[in-house]
């Protein structure tokens, strides 16, 4: 049994792994899991090994870290970002520089799909990436998710309210309804324009969306999208099956 642990910037999620299927067991705050896992995986048994994709800092890295060494005297092992690997190939100039949760979700699609694909994931940020039938990643595209989009709004205007309301209509009457349908519609304009865009040059692929903004945004989508809430953990499953 491995832990699988996903380190947004805005939660952090974890799976049990079996060795032929995930099993999500929970998912918390990033804030609060920076202050303690205690309450977290008081109560889970000792794993035999940790995977770790961390956009989250270096904070939490090393709260993962104390614990895992702490409570169950294991190192962790935390996802990298390749050239190549696991049938894909890294489309950056510089590797290192594509996030470790996109290059995971990446790993993850490609053992779903076997075939050209597109990812989105929508979260604090919005990326989208696209494999070719080869498993050449042709690159993607980052934009600010809905809240932050409308958190943005708050922080750099003098009037506008914070919004913390998902709540999306066609012509909003008020201000706040306003802020939240102008965010969530930029969004998924950005998503279905993008897609047009990368099948008009690939061709028709299948289209996977994860992240905690995925469901409220599927509606709006112009494509068929298959919803893979773990998908990042599904990619560590493939690392951590790969070392015996």
């Amino acid at each position: 049994m491995k832990l699988l642990i996903d380190c947004g910037n805005s939660r952090i999620k974890w799976a049990i792994f079996s060795g032929s299927e995930i099993e999500t067991t929970g998912q918390q705050s990033t804030q609060q899991a920076r202050h303690s896992l205690t309450d977290i995986w008081a109560y889970n048994e000792k794993p035999e090994a940790i995977w770790v994709s961390n956009v989250a800092g270096e904070r939490i890295a090393g709260t993962i870290v104390e614990y895992a060494k702490e409570h169950w005297q294991l190192p962790v092992n935390f996802a990298d970002v390749e050239s190549h690997g696991y049938g894909i190939k890294n489309g950056y100039e510089i590797c290192s520089q594509l996030g470790v949760d996109r290059w995971v979700a990446m790993i993850g699609a490609w053992k779903l799909t076997r075939s050209a694909c597109c990812i989105v994931d929508c979260g604090t940020a919005v990326t989208i990436d696209v494999l070719d039938q080869s498993g050449q990643h042709q690159g993607g595209i980052i934009f600010p998710g809905p809240y932050t989009m409308r958190r943005a709004l708050s922080s750099s205007t003098h009037a506008l309210p914070e919004v913390t309301e998902r709540h999306v209509e066609l012509l909003a009457q008020d201000t706040q309804s306003g802020i939240a349908t102008g965010c969530h519609r930029a969004v998924s304009a950005c998503i279905n324009e993008t897609i047009f865009s990368a099948m008009e040059l690939y061709g028709q692929m299948p289209c996977l969306i994860t992240g905690g903004d995925a469901e409220m945004l599927i509606p709006d989508l112009a494509h068929r999208f298959s919803h893979h809430p773990e998908l990042v953990l599904e990619g560590l499953a493939v690392l951590a099956e790969s070392v015996k």
